[in-house]
């Protein structure tokens, strides 16, 4: 389902375009009096909706400011050159082929530049970006209004160009002659059907196989029946089936969406989850995203690699992205990659000795360690991988140059003192 935020006469427009398309039943339309509604607007139908679109720029960035946190994909129906056009083109039916001072908002000023230029006018003094100077926030529609109205008191401009409903509606009330720049129908159908694409992927995504996978530390293990049974009970929470790996790993087969939809219950959060299955203390999640119950089971795997880490949730997805949102506030961010295909990485790592992947982990892993001086088990602990491994690891790096022994820790009674390292984060990270 395609949500619509837009004012009234532009989602008007959109609905009109939709059922030339046959596709008013895809669509979810809400229209807002004033431009400040959008973002709530847009927060109800992020409940239904995969795609959000906006009719223009003005409230797809407001809302990004005021609800960060959906789960939509917003896309707008962008102004450009060819509504600028359109606009013109009436105006010089209208005006006997001339063209009063203008003022002009949201269009790029590049755009509007080109789009008189084409025409054989002049471009416009007074061209207003809907963003403020020196920061991403949007400007408000009163910013807006000043800006055209003072223009036209002043007697700089003899007609202001909005693409903003509201600024036409209010500038109008004020005796100020105003045209609106509207969406042509070419602009709408294609922003549309962009839309209609999104929410197929969107779907297609949802419906990707996914393995769940759960295993326990040493010292719970024994525990085997009470990890089976929050294996059941994360099997029934996903909609999927649930097996015993030969190593013990309970595994659940479901999609990505099921996943998806769990964690954001459960806030990304391990001992929420934890404690919503009765899973026994010491319990690790991983979860894989796949083309083949194969890959999806692999990548689960990675995620539990992943999981000993920390106490983190990770998704690993079909790609190799890894996701990972136990934070406080939800919402995802992406970490690190398990396949890397950039010349410039792979070439990099060649370099330093490792593979792109690794380097990548080990990257991520570094930010969890004081890189000036480590002994190699610390490095283990932060990597996720046995003492021996980190040793190997680091005698790869001192020969590539990019680490050194830096000295000897020894413990507080007898026993061998531990190799202090030191790494060079800008040698191991590839230059830009």
């Amino acid at each position: 389902m395609i949500g619509v935020v837009g004012s009234a006469d532009s989602t008007a427009r959109l609905q009109q375009v939709a059922a030339d398309l046959s596709m008013s039943g895809q669509i979810l339309v809400r229209s807002y009096d004033v431009l400040e509604q959008a973002a709530d607007l847009a927060a109800e139908l992020d409940a239904v909706c995969n795609v959000l679109l906006f009719t223009g720029l003005v409230p797809y960035e407001l809302t990004r400011e005021r609800r960060p946190g959906l789960h939509s994909r917003a896309q707008y129906v962008p102004h450009g050159g060819i509504d600028l056009y359109r606009t013109l083109a009436l105006l010089l039916s209208e005006r006997q082929g001339t063209l009063p001072r203008l003022s002009l908002d949201t269009i790029p000023e590049d755009l509007a530049r080109e789009g008189f230029e084409d025409l054989g006018f002049d471009p416009p003094e007074h061209v207003l970006s809907i963003q403020s100077p020196g920061t991403r926030s949007t400007r408000s529609t009163a910013d807006v209004m000043e800006f055209h109205e003072q223009l036209y008191r002043r007697g700089e401009v003899e007609l202001c160009l909005t693409c903003l409903g509201s600024v036409a509606r209010e500038l109008e009330s004020r005796g100020i002659p105003v045209v609106r720049v509207q969406h042509t129908r070419s602009a709408l159908r294609d922003s549309l059907l962009t839309a209609a694409l999104t929410d197929r992927v969107v779907r297609g995504e949802d419906a990707q196989t996914a393995v769940a996978a759960l295993t326990a530390d040493s010292a719970a293990r024994g525990n085997k029946r009470k990890l089976r049974s929050a294996a059941t009970a994360l099997a029934a929470a996903v909609h999927g089936t649930a097996a015993e790996a030969e190593d013990g790993t309970q595994l659940i087969h479901t999609t990505r969406g099921s996943v998806e939809r769990l964690l954001a219950r459960s806030r990304w959060q391990w001992w929420r989850l934890g404690g919503e299955l009765s899973a026994p203390v010491g319990t690790r999640f991983g979860f894989g995203v796949g083309a083949t119950v194969a890959d999806a089971e692999s990548n689960a795997r990675r995620s539990l690699q992943l999981a000993g880490i920390g106490e983190d949730i990770h998704l690993v997805l079909a790609d190799g992205t890894i996701v990972n949102a136990s934070t406080s506030s939800g919402s995802r961010g992406r970490l690190a990659r398990l396949r890397h295909t950039d010349d410039r990485v792979l070439t990099h790592a060649r370099q330093v000795g490792l593979t792109a992947v690794t380097l990548a982990r080990l990257a991520a892993a570094l930010r969890n360690l004081d890189v000036t001086g480590f002994t190699a088990r610390e490095l283990a602990d932060v990597y996720g991988v046995e003492t021996r491994s980190a040793r190997r690891l680091l005698t790869t790096l001192i020969e590539s140059g990019v680490a050194s022994e830096a000295g000897q820790q020894g413990g507080p009674g007898a026993g061998r003192p531990q190799t202090v390292y030191r790494i060079d984060v800008e040698k191991l990270i590839p230059p830009a």
